[in-house]
């Protein structure tokens, strides 16, 4: 893994981060926040890496917590 390549992976973990704890943050905001330049090379990298974009990763991990809840009870 190159450095390029490296840091790109810190910036999407981070946004993962962020899309976990903060589930109602903009997608604009995510971008800022991580150091991405544009909203769309954002899209294309998240999805890349990830598999899925950022919006249906926000409702996985909205699913995931909600079971976690209902568990408990």
């Amino acid at each position: 893994m190159g450095i390029h390549e490296h840091i790109r992976q810190i910036k999407i973990d981070k946004a993962k981060e962020i899309l976990i704890n903060e589930p109602k943050v903009s997608i604009d905001d995510v971008v800022q926040r991580c150091c991405f330049s544009d909203y769309n090379y954002f899209i294309y990298i998240f999805r890349k890496v990830v598999g899925i974009n950022p919006k249906k990763f926000i409702k996985m991990n909205e699913v995931k917590e909600t079971d976690s809840l209902t568990s408990l009870e």
